[in-house]
């Protein structure tokens, strides 16, 4: 389908990155690699449940920072999703239909 959408109704997050919010997990805002994780988790634990919490979840913004970053533990960047809200239907400009063989 090939779609024609105003981009102020799209908002443009990292694929990867979504993946941090899906399972409740901190993401570091900037590029990071094993060992990084393993510092923000002794810093995370080093923290009460209520400020553990409100990390975790503000670290949720880094998602949206689309610049490309890759270490041998993420490759943020790579993969960009458009999210809108509402397609209608003179936003459609094409479509196509596929048939495996």
């Amino acid at each position: 389908m090939e779609i024609e959408i105003p981009e102020t109704d799209v908002i443009l997050s990292d694929f990867d990155g979504w993946h941090f919010v899906l399972n409740h997990m901190y993401l570091n805002p900037d590029c990071f690699d094993g060992d990084t994780f393993d510092q923000d988790q002794r810093w995370l634990d080093s923290l009460t449940a209520e400020n553990r919490e409100n990390a975790i979840r503000s670290s949720w913004d880094a998602i949206f920072d689309i610049r490309y970053c890759e270490s041998d533990w993420v490759d943020l960047g790579s993969y960009i999703q458009a999210t809108f809200w509402e397609l209608k239907a003179d936003q459609i400009k094409n479509v196509q239909f596929f048939r495996a063989r």
